[in-house]
């Protein structure tokens, strides 16, 4: 059994008072690189470090919230996605989250040495097109409803390209890297600062996200 720790602000606490959340999890964290997940259980945690470009909610009806995306627009044909980035997103080492991390983790997934599980995602739709640093534009292959065109882009989550891009990183060996083994480096409202494989992890925030 895996206990995640987590400690959280509490709303109704004084400025800086904290209060410890724990999870039980059926089992270990395998993947912390969102592309590479491989279960219900690396979910769980890196939902909580990365952001998705939007969140799907079910409530009778299905939504979406914005994530990294704050707007997004069908074109009239119904085969091209637009969306605009948040301008203020920021990587956990202060880089801007930008247009081109987004595309960069549609290109690792497409990558047949990545064997990520989230290759389903380009049947419907490749990589984007950068537009600029703050705007992506997909191309589908037919006319798609609105709803089933956010699931599919929230289904591939952005990835650091100033960390995973380039000739020392193998892209055959990303699940020994050391972001998805033990130091992801995520743009979500969590941090991982501890982990003990097969025990625990400890997720702390990043107070003002």
């Amino acid at each position: 059994m895996l206990w995640l720790l987590a400690a959280c602000q509490d709303p109704a606490a004084p400025p800086g008072g904290t209060e410890a959340v724990t999870l039980a999890l059926p089992g270990d964290v395998r993947d912390l690189l969102p592309i590479l997940s491989r279960s219900a259980i690396d979910a769980t945690v890196t939902d909580a470090i990365y952001l998705p470009l939007v969140t799907p909610e079910f409530d009778c009806e299905l939504h979406f919230h914005p994530g990294l995306a704050r707007d997004w627009t069908r074109s009239e044909d119904g085969k091209t996605l637009r969306v605009e980035l948040r301008t203020d997103a920021t990587w956990e080492d202060g880089a801007k989250v930008t247009a081109d991390d987004v595309r960069f983790a549609w290109t690792l997934v497409a990558d047949p040495v990545v064997k990520s599980t989230r290759a389903v995602a380009l049947a419907a739709a490749g990589a984007p097109r950068v537009v600029d640093a703050d705007t992506l534009e997909w191309r589908f292959v037919a006319p798609t409803p609105l709803e089933r065109m956010l699931l599919t882009v929230a289904s591939v989550v952005p990835v650091p390209k100033h960390l995973l891009d380039g000739p020392s990183v193998d892209r055959a060996s990303l699940r020994t890297h050391a972001l998805d083994t033990q130091s992801p480096v995520g743009n979500g409202p969590w941090r991982l600062s501890e982990r003990v494989t097969g025990e625990r992890l400890v997720l702390t925030p990043k107070i003002g996200r």
